[in-house]
């Protein structure tokens, strides 16, 4: 069995769940959650940009729902458990913000390639 590198990991899940959302009618909303994402954490915070999301997250908008399920098994991979982030100590907030930011990189990639959602895409703003 060969051993897979963090980043392969993330492409991985990555490519799994954009082919799951693929065909949704919701799929270029949930691609401009990804490409978004990146900015507003570096921006705001990976706390306050989950909670952004989550406040967005109601049944007419079921792209944010599939984002929060996503990012929280990306950090539950990374930790191994399932850790509010409030709760996490200084060192474990900045490794989860690290966490979710490679897996951005990948998410983003596919987005664009798989779902063909342009980074200057504006949609429609919820």
């Amino acid at each position: 069995m060969a051993i897979r590198t963090n980043s392969q990991k993330a492409a991985g899940r990555a490519l799994g769940h954009i082919q799951e959302v693929k065909g949704k009618s919701w799929a270029k909303q949930y691609g401009r959650l990804w490409l978004r994402f990146p900015g507003l954490v570096l921006t705001n915070g990976l706390m306050q940009t989950v909670a952004f999301y989550e406040s967005r997250n109601v049944p007419k908008h079921p792209e944010y729902g599939a984002f929060l399920g996503h990012m929280r098994g990306i950090l539950e991979e990374g930790f191994g458990e399932s850790n509010p982030l409030h709760t996490l100590s200084c060192p474990e907030y900045m490794r989860a913000t690290r966490i979710a930011l490679l897996a951005a990189v990948y998410y983003g990639r596919f987005c664009e390639s798989i779902l063909e959602v342009k980074r200057t895409d504006e949609g429609e703003e919820r």
